[in-house]
């Protein structure tokens, strides 16, 4: 994080936008320190376990076009001869919950963050995340970062025994342009994306195939184990590329 203004330094993380997942394991070998990335298992033959979290699939935000392009790049690794199980735990039934507790985290920090600084020069939209974000209790946050604990064992058992979770990036295709502020705030747009916010474990969104612009398929690994999650991205990506191919 050096060098890197802080935004919320409970939650923040370097990441990497890259055209390719293999070229974000490049990028990551040359930024990150090597002692703090565990090696991917050797051995693999391009074929991985993958956790489904058919909760989201299934969430009220994903649309019916995001729905049939995630299950059918799911169907693809199947026949490819991935191990797919469905995975099913508490935390998915009210994905919501995340988002508000992720919300409290990251407005309160940035508010203490921004404290002292002339906020009436800011964005509408930034102004309104930094005032909520300094009406939030002690009480308040000291609960969300109780949750985010809970959250990060909860995930990391759904881990056990698959390399990856997989499920949208988000509910909806692509937008031509960016919403304006409040536009979004019924689209769910960090739903799925906010519990690894949250707890820290390495995720990634690639590109499957549809028609029109990019839906992403979204997979999760375990804490530290960054490459590991990249090895699974990159096999997977290039059996999407085949499949456009063909």
């Amino acid at each position: 994080m050096a060098g890197v203004f802080p935004l919320s330094p409970a939650c923040d993380h370097v990441g990497t936008l890259t055209a390719t997942a293999a070229g974000a394991a490049d990028l990551l070998a040359a930024l990150a320190d090597p002692g703090a990335l565990a090696p991917p298992q050797a051995g693999r033959d391009g074929r991985f376990s993958v956790g489904v979290l058919a909760a989201q699939l299934t969430d009220p935000s994903v649309t019916p076009q995001v729905h049939q392009a995630v299950a059918k790049a799911l169907a693809a690794l199947t026949a490819a001869g991935w191990r797919l199980r469905e995975i099913t735990a508490p935390w998915l039934a009210d994905l919501p919950q995340w988002e508000d507790t992720l919300a409290v985290i990251v407005c309160a920090d940035a508010a203490a963050v921004h404290r002292g600084r002339d906020w009436g020069r800011y964005a509408e939209g930034t102004r309104a995340l930094l005032d909520y974000g300094a009406s939030i209790t002690g009480d308040q946050y000291d609960a969300a970062i109780r949750q985010r604990a809970e959250l990060s064992a909860a995930i990391e058992a759904n881990l056990s025994g698959v390399d990856v979770l997989a499920g949208p990036t988000v509910g909806y295709q692509a937008p031509e342009q960016d919403p304006p502020f409040g536009a979004g705030a019924d689209a769910a747009e960090s739903r799925f994306t906010g519990p690894y916010n949250l707890t820290g474990h390495p995720a990634i969104s690639i590109p499957v195939p549809a028609a029109g612009l990019p839906i992403g398929l979204q997979l999760a690994g375990r804490r530290g184990a960054d490459l590991a999650l990249l090895a699974a991205a990159t096999a997977a990506e290039e059996l999407f590329a085949r499949a456009r191919e063909d």
